[in-house]
């Protein structure tokens, strides 16, 4: 859908404008297989971490605006989209609605989420797990079966995913 890469450093610099939100970081870029039924290309994903005065809600809501902005329809579950913008994590926050749901629920599963967060973020605290981000990420490391298949490279230039597959075995 479009430029992936244009498409993420749209979103950034949405983050990048908005008042509320300081000490922003972003991670380098990670490809991945896509997800669901649907043929189509694979996703390029990142992870970025700030501080805010806003709200678990008010965060999500951004979110929302930002992909509506971007030209995001929901028409098609695990559909091809223009960009897809998760709430991971809030501090020690559990939060459990039909509409918000922190942390996570699929974050301990999800390689191509972890190993870009534990970059820039290791020592994140997931309360449901009872553990660091780093440590989810070992546990998935060492797992025998893995949801995706992905890609990272994080001697790429300019932090730009490797173009090179890796297969599943």
């Amino acid at each position: 859908m479009g430029n992936r890469f244009h498409n993420i450093m749209q979103a950034r610099q949405y983050w990048e404008n908005n008042g509320a939100i300081w000490d922003l970081r972003h991670s380098e870029l990670v490809e991945s297989a896509p997800w669901g039924p649907i043929p189509q290309d694979p996703y390029i994903n990142a992870v970025s971490v700030f501080s805010t005065s806003l709200t678990a809600e008010e965060v999500l809501a951004e979110c929302l605006r930002i992909e509506q902005i971007m030209g995001r329809t929901r028409q098609v579950r695990f559909g091809p989209r223009v960009i897809d913008l998760d709430l991971l994590l809030g501090s020690v926050t559990v939060i459990d609605r039909d509409d918000l749901v922190l942390p996570h629920p699929r974050l301990h599963e999800r390689g191509f989420v972890l190993q870009p967060l534990v970059a820039i973020w290791p020592d994140a605290w997931h309360v449901t797990a009872g553990c660091t981000v780093s440590e989810l990420w070992t546990r998935w490391k060492h797992s025998v079966t893995h949801p995706e298949d992905f890609v990272w490279d994080p001697k790429a230039r300019s932090g730009l995913f490797s173009q090179t597959r890796r297969e599943k075995v």
